[in-house]
Order: structure tokens, then sequence, then C-alpha cells
């Protein structure tokens, strides 16, 4: 797995090349805005070879009056016949003025592929953190524990400290 954690006013570019045969590659973007931060990502995976197969995950929080543009590509070019990914673009609005566009697509060139993208954007559900507030936590700290446990969710299984170290940042960032 690579983690790209991602803060603050950014314009990134990120590749993930799929160029050998059989090759299986895990992305995950974790990303934070907050105040009048512009978060601009350009994120693509790029088969060409072979039954390669990719996972790209994008997860972000955006706060206050913080905006993010995230491109996401998925190519498979014509000789990656068996190629086999998926992009998922996930957003957790915190502030009216918050505002995501995502724009996932599509480049498929060979005709035996699976291919396909999500994206979806969302606030903190009311519920949620009704629940938690009935069980002693303050407004502050359900809020902390819901952003905490969405963006962990983009590495769950890994146990891998360097990677929980990035997200940490992330999370840090997204929270004070």
């Amino acid at each position: 797995m690579i983690l790209v954690p991602v803060s603050g006013n950014t314009n990134r570019k990120i590749v993930l090349r799929l160029n050998r045969v059989g090759k299986e590659e895990e992305l995950v973007i974790v990303f934070a805005g907050k105040g009048d931060d512009r978060i601009d990502l350009d994120v693509s995976a790029i088969h060409s070879a072979p039954k390669t197969k990719g996972r790209v995950t994008v997860r972000g929080v955006l706060r206050d009056r913080a905006s993010a543009r995230v491109r996401g590509l998925i190519r498979i070019n014509k000789g990656a016949q068996g190629s086999d990914d998926f992009l998922e673009e996930r957003t957790l609005l915190l502030g009216k003025g918050a505002r995501i566009e995502a724009l996932p697509y599509l480049e498929i060139e060979a005709d035996e592929v699976r291919a396909s993208h999500a994206a979806t954007s969302s606030t903190v559900d009311e519920e949620q953190l009704f629940y938690l507030r009935s069980r002693g936590l303050n407004q502050a700290e359900a809020e902390r524990l819901l952003i905490t446990g969405f963006l962990r969710k983009a590495v769950a299984g890994e146990e891998d400290k360097k990677l929980g170290s990035k997200l940490e940042k992330v999370i840090s960032y997204a929270l004070d």
C-alpha cells in the first residue's frame, strides 16, 4: 500500500503506474483542509501491462470554507488486457462553506477489463453525533471520533507504523 497524506493548500499530481504483467498496487490518499485552504489533486492509475490490478482510494475532510478538486483517472492502455481497477473518492464536509468537486473518469482502450469508480460527499451524521453525545461525549469529542474513524477507514487492516504516523498528521491537521 502506498499512502499519500495531503493537508493545507496543495496542488499535487499523483500517478500510480501499473507497468509489469500481473502487478498489483493500492494507492490511498487522505487529505484535510480547513479555513480557506484550496486542495487540488490530480490522481491517475495507468495500466500499461496485462493482468494488472489497482485500487485507488481518496478520502478527505474539509472544514470551514476549505475546498477541494479531485480529478481521478483510471486509464487502461490497449495492451493491458485483463486489467482491473477501482477508484473511490469519499469526502466529509464540515462547515457550510466547505466544497468538493470530484471528477472521476475512465479511459479504456482494451476490451477485456474491469474498471469502475465511485464518488460521494456527505456531512457528519446527526444521529451518530446524537448517539455519541448521549454517551457523555461533548460536541467536539464526538466530531473528533467520527472524523478519525472516517479517515482511518482508508487504511483499515494495515498495521504499518509509518502509515499510521502519516495518517495521524492529516487527522491532527483536520482537528486543530
